[in-house]
């Protein structure tokens, strides 16, 4: 499993908001992307756990490399 950041979560969940396939769409801190990774089912859901962070809130994609 690999983890792809998104570089701005503004700018890219207006335009084109496509999961890659094999991929999920997760939010997690830097540092430990994979192991405190919060799944979203839609681009729809940022923002509602950034409060659970640590830190600022990183987003990306999980999948396969």
């Amino acid at each position: 499993m690999v983890f792809k950041e998104i570089k701005n979560i503004n700018n890219f969940s207006r335009g084109r908001s496509v999961v890659p396939k094999n991929h999920d769409l997760v939010v997690t801190e830097r540092g430990s992307e994979i192991e405190s990774a919060i799944w979203l089912s839609g681009f729809e859901e940022v923002g509602l756990f950034d409060h659970l962070m640590k830190s600022p809130p990183v987003y990306g994609f999980i999948g396969d490399a």
